[in-house]
């Protein structure tokens, strides 16, 4: 048995509840990159019989942020796994709300993608420098494969402890049209082949395909100078709620 379905198993027998997020949330809605480690979403009652279960199954505890916990595998080839806490009245809705996924052949829940979003505007708010980027991108290509969504709606109950639509700085001026840039340029300078229902998006792998990636690659991963820190590093020490 697989510790994906191992860790799942053992929840349901404590009925312990939980959402995975982090990368393998933003790959099931489609948008395909790496990720490091395994990233759940728990409920603060649940915190002690989460980090019970996981040290039974020979995870030891490298990291207590207040606002997460982080565990190193018992092996190499393990997943490492983080647990991030929030109250139980930001927990039950999200849970509530959250959509059925079938990561490597176990069902497991996911957040909705309004609250996956969510998750990540908080995140980009309380953000360090070293993974602005990859936070950023999430965000944009989340939005760009699964479109449209109902952004304002999602949003507009979110606490003021929580990102915002409007966190973000609004710049004065729109980047220039094709049609401005071209007018700017010498005749012939430039080409833009645009076709008037063209939308860009990123390149889709298939779930499948990318978890098999994922999972071939964690055994590398774990072996990186500087894993550690960068695990360290990555969490957000500010609570998230709704």
């Amino acid at each position: 048995m697989s510790f994906f379905a191992t860790i799942h198993e053992a929840a349901a027998m404590r009925k312990l509840r939980l959402i995975v997020i982090g990368g393998m949330a933003v790959n099931h809605y489609g948008y395909a990159r790496d990720t490091g480690d395994l990233d759940f979403l728990v409920s603060r009652d649940d915190r002690e019989a989460r980090a019970g279960l996981l040290k039974e199954l020979g995870y030891a505890s490298f990291h207590d942020g207040g606002s997460f916990l982080q565990f190193d595998p018992p092996a190499q080839n393990a997943w490492p796994v983080d647990l991030m806490l929030v109250q139980e009245k930001t927990f039950a809705p999200m849970f509530d709300a959250s959509q059925a996924a079938d990561l490597f052949g176990v069902m497991t829940r996911v957040p909705s993608l309004e609250h996956l979003l969510a998750l990540k505007l908080h995140t980009l708010k309380h953000t360090r420098m070293s993974r602005f980027l990859k936070d950023f991108l999430d965000v944009e290509n989340l939005i760009r494969v699964n479109r449209p969504i109902s952004a304002p709606r999602a949003f507009a109950n979110c606490s003021p402890d929580t990102a915002r639509l409007t966190c973000m700085k609004n710049y004065p001026d729109p980047s220039p049209t094709a049609d401005a840039l071209r007018d700017a340029s010498p005749v012939g300078a430039l080409e833009f082949p645009v076709a008037a229902d063209f939308v860009s998006r990123p390149p889709k792998v298939a779930l499948p395909a990318m978890l098999r990636r994922i999972e071939e690659n964690m055994p590398w991963r774990n072996r990186r100078p500087g894993e550690a820190q960068r695990r360290l590093a990555e969490k957000i020490p500010v609570e998230f709620a709704l």
